[in-house]
Order: C-alpha cells, then structure tokens, then sequence
C-alpha cells in the first residue's frame, strides 16, 4: 500500500546528544578550587547528559503550530518529588518545611518511571531521607542522601539543604506526583530553553518599524527547539506529545459525535460537550480544554472549507478550563468532526516523522 501524502512536513530535525566539555577555563577553575577546598571539584560537576532537538514544521498553520509549542512548554506531564510536612522530622530550627518541600520539588528526576499510567501519584516509588551531623561543622544535605527506587535523580550533588551540627533531618516518606507546567511551572518544568519562530515572513520590530506584523500575514514554516534536563529521553518526549495530543483530541471527536445523533437542538449539554444555538451561530463549549485544541480545530475547519461564514476559537473566561468554538454553517458540527479527524492526522504523521528523525 502506498504511504499517505499529507501537506504538512518535518523537516531538519536534529537530535544532538550534550554533556559537559572540560574547556581550558574549567580546568583552571577546578584546580583553583582544589587548591583552596578539601574536595574535588570533578565530582561536583553533573554526570548527566543533555540533549538539544531541532525541527522545522513546513507546510501547516499557525494553529497547529502553536498547539505543539504550547504543549512543549506547559502541557506535557512531568513527575517531581514532593512530601506532606508530617512526614519532615528535624531538630534543627533553621530548617523551613516549606523551603525544604520547594528544593526537592526542584530536583530533576528520571522522567521514564514503569507503571506509572498517568496517574497523579505514584505509590510504587519509595524515597525517604535519613541524616544526622555528627561533625562539629555545618554539612550540606545533598540530593545523593535521598534513598530511592523506581526512579533517581539524575544529580547526586544538587543541595537540598545546610543542616547545624550535631542536628538531624529525617523526611520519612517522599511522593512522586505528577503535574503540568501550565499549574505550576516551578515544579513541572520539563525542558530549558524551549524556543519558537515562523520562518517564512521577518516578525515586526517595533523599534525599526520593520518586517511584518502577525495580524497580517499567515505563516507556514515553523522553527522549533528545546533542550532537555538529562532527565528524560527524546523518544519519550515525542511520545508524551503525540499521546496528550491524542487523547485529548480524541475525546472532542468523540464528543462532537455524540452530539450528531442529536443535531439540531437549541441546547445540548453533556458532561464533555455543551452546545447552543442563537442566530445561527453554534456555540461549543468543551470543558477541560484551554485555547490549544480548539484554536487547532477552528483553523483547520477554515482551511477543509473555506466557504465557512464563521469560525472562530476563544476561552470562557481566563481562570478556567472551558474552550469555545463559535461556528456558522448549517452543517457546523460535521464540519468539526472533520476538521478534528484530521488534526489527529497530521499528530499522527508528525510523530511518526519525529521518531524517524530519532533514527536517522
């Protein structure tokens, strides 16, 4: 059977593997250390590696485009360490539980943990901390003190936090839970520098009054990078992405079909869908969805026919999670169906291009 064409592409993608190089200046630096501090510096330099992923989206929408940037920077799952502050023992009256639960929570664990299935907390991770200061000197507690299984923190020497002599610290039971950036980016951050740009049309410089301001122009060509902590693989990122894409835009199609057995109605509500109708303009709110998919579905049911009167994406309100859809045409809800099925489509094709590029 021959391959399906589709008219967005992947290209240039680059997987560049990254660790710490010993420059002549670090080097120097270590020593200098050395010279002055009972250690050696090597040992606190990190053993992880990183790496740097680079692609380029060719031939698809600002929707679509954006809808993979914003799940790279705040909508992918991420695991973290946290703990209640009945399970923190010390003696050590410096020692602030909400400072010590924010440093752990900080702290980059290995992201590929088994038998984890999406849930919130995970009871099969075990990690406690035991530590007294038996030396007449204040001691760091360091991110290798933390006895762990089922995952690790990729860094031994990160600090946790300083503890006074002759003093203790226990934390009897540290959790893995899991979040998302878009809630708490302090603690489900998974990538650095994470950056995004269309390539072909030069963004406006306010300063030179230069290039092209975006209400003008509808880019095609998208640059995308971002670099990892050494705490997760590619293949598992590209993995995360495609799943919560779609899930997430499997659950709408399957609410849009729902409600064609009962299209025509004023008003529809279900627990996944609600809509009404006012002037010929259908209303489509979708509970638990933010601007990402339905910006993705409203553009690309303009693109399957545009002869549409109106389409257009939008939120409730700000501090919630309900997406909107406002559409005219009588045949609004296939249309949407349709423009759905393909979003998943083109995820499906971009993921499969993606772990190509981890290949090649």
């Amino acid at each position: 059977m021959a391959e399906e064409k589709r008219d967005i592409s992947v290209v240039n993608i680059k997987i560049n593997k990254q660790s710490i190089k010993e420059t002549p200046e670090l080097t120097k630096l270590i020593e200098t250390i050395n010279k002055n501090q009972d250690i050696d510096a090597r040992n606190l330099l990190p053993k992880a590696s990183w790496y740097h992923v680079e692609f380029q989206l060719n031939n698809t929408y600002v929707g679509f485009a954006n809808g993979i940037r914003r799940m790279l920077v705040e909508e992918l799952p991420v695991y973290c360490l946290t703990i209640d502050d009945a399970d923190i023992e010390t003696d050590d009256e410096f020692i602030l539980n909400d400072m010590l639960t924010k440093n752990l929570n900080l702290l980059p664990i290995i992201q590929e943990i088994k038998n984890a299935n999406d849930l919130d907390t995970i009871d099969d991770i075990k990690a406690h901390l035991d530590i007294h200061n038996n030396t007449n000197e204040i001691i760091d507690v360091l991110s290798g003190d933390i006895k762990i299984s089922g995952t690790s923190v990729i860094d031994k020497n990160i600090i946790l936090y300083r503890l006074r002599p002759g003093r203790f610290l226990k934390m009897k039971k540290i959790y893995v839970v899991r979040g998302f950036s878009k809630y708490n980016a302090a603690k489900f951050s998974l990538f650095n520098n994470i950056r995004y740009r269309p390539l072909d049309h030069k963004p406006f410089d306010i300063k030179n009054n230069t290039g092209e301001r975006s209400i003008k122009v509808d880019p095609t060509s998208f640059f995308f990078s971002f670099t990892t902590c050494g705490n997760i693989e590619v293949e598992t990122v590209f993995k995360l992405l495609h799943s919560q894409l779609i899930t997430r835009l499997n659950r709408i199609l399957e609410s849009f079909k729902e409600y064609a057995k009962e299209a025509g109605k004023k008003y529809y509500i279900t627990a996944n869908l609600t809509v009404s109708n006012e002037d010929d303009i259908y209303l489509y709110k979708i509970p638990n969805e933010y601007i990402t998919l339905s910006t993705m579905i409203a553009q690309k049911c303009l693109l399957l026919n545009p002869q549409i009167a109106y389409v257009a994406a939008n939120i409730e309100r700000y501090d919630n999670e309900v997406a909107m859809i406002k559409i005219r045409d009588l045949n609004a809800n296939k249309i949407l169906i349709a423009a759905t099925m393909e979003c998943i489509d083109d995820v499906n094709y971009l993921y499969k291009e993606l772990t190509r590029g981890i290949k090649n």
